[in-house]
């Protein structure tokens, strides 16, 4: 079983082309990489196949699913360490954390109560 499935896969920001049209299958218990030099488009490829930025041509199913048809499921799979962190700067901790569980579809409230409870263990 095919865990990603890209297919001329291009990303575009303006005039600039970011990845041009490449082609790769990632298959259920294989470890792969991508390498490159700076500015090849990997980061780019990544935020594609997690949901962040959406692809401008081609076609990038994770799970057999279209990742513009259930990101949030897609998100809730996968696992990815940033190179960076990705906190908003705008948001509090805790708002950043409430929006980091909707990425797992976990309700505010329920994310709230959760938090509630994680906080009171530590007294």
């Amino acid at each position: 079983m095919h865990i990603v499935i890209a297919r001329n896969l291009s990303k575009y920001y303006g005039h600039l082309k970011a990845v041009d049209g490449i082609d790769f299958e990632i298959s259920r218990g294989e470890c792969f990489g991508f390498l490159g030099p700076n500015g090849a488009g990997k980061t780019t490829v990544m935020r594609m196949v997690y949901c962040f930025v959406p692809p401008s041509s081609g076609e990038l199913k994770v799970f057999g699913i279209d990742i513009s048809e259930k990101p949030s499921f897609i998100k809730s799979r996968i696992g990815v360490m940033p190179q960076e962190d990705n906190l908003d700067p705008d948001l509090s901790v805790l708002e950043n954390l409430i929006v980091y569980a909707r990425y797992f579809d976990i309700p505010k409230k329920e994310s709230l109560n959760l938090l509630g409870n994680f906080l009171n263990s530590l007294n």
